[in-house]
């Protein structure tokens, strides 16, 4: 699972990635979900053109965690992370890996109001707002049994505002259902415009699927605006 956000379950986890077996995946166009083995937490993922959406559904704890971890992959060269009230983060990553100076804005909303947010800089935790170069943040939160949080996640390669413009824009509400069945819709528009029959069901399989690879790139990269 990709590290930059995770589920967790624990006191202030902010460290290594989550388990999973790939029998508990499942994968189509515009979805994705797992269940976590450590955890017991259940991830979802969608999304619209320029907005992700998770839901994640966590288990009785006190120790509900999100984890953004900025410093995930490519070589950090600045990054900022900062809270917006009690169900919202905001801030930016400058990375250097295929693009040698690539800064990403980001705006990340909560559906439930967090208790706390930790920010670690790889040798102290606080709350609050935090820069630096290996930046992780955990919000923190209570849940009941089979208790759904949900996220969205707006990102600009201009700004803070182009970030949030996205967000409004493209998922002002909380109906994860609606927009995997937007996102499913949107996908079957663009497989069906080929139809082909006669072959067997496996060979129907990779037809469409090496169809579908040649439409995830290249990436959406302007804003709504």
């Amino acid at each position: 699972m990709q590290r930059s956000i995770q589920p967790t379950v624990g006191s202030t986890s902010i460290t290594g990635p989550s388990k999973f077996s790939h029998i508990n995946e499942r994968a189509e166009p515009g979805y994705y979900s797992v269940k976590l083995d450590s955890s017991g937490v259940s991830a979802e993922l969608t999304a619209t053109t320029r907005v992700g959406m998770h839901r994640y559904s966590f288990p009785k704890t006190s120790e509900a965690n999100i984890v953004l971890d900025l410093g995930w992959r490519d070589k950090v060269l600045d990054s900022e992370i900062k809270t917006v009230g009690d169900r919202r983060i905001e801030g930016f990553r400058r990375s250097s890996s295929w693009a040698k100076d690539q800064t990403i804005y980001f705006v990340a909303e909560f559906s439930k109001p967090f208790q706390d947010l930790l920010v670690s800089d790889g040798s102290t935790i606080r709350t609050g707002e935090a820069k630096g170069t290996k930046l992780k943040a955990v919000s923190r939160f209570s849940t009941k049994d089979g208790e759904q949080i949900l996220l969205k996640v707006a990102i600009s390669h201009v700004s803070i505002e182009g970030a949030r413009k996205n967000l409004a824009a493209e998922l002002p509400g909380w109906d994860f259902e609606k927009v995997r069945a937007d996102a499913k819709a949107a996908w079957n528009k663009e497989l069906s415009k080929i139809e082909v029959s006669g072959g067997t069901p496996d060979q129907t399989t990779t037809f469409y699927t090496a169809l579908y690879h040649t439409m995830i790139q290249p990436n959406i990269f302007n804003d709504v605006d």
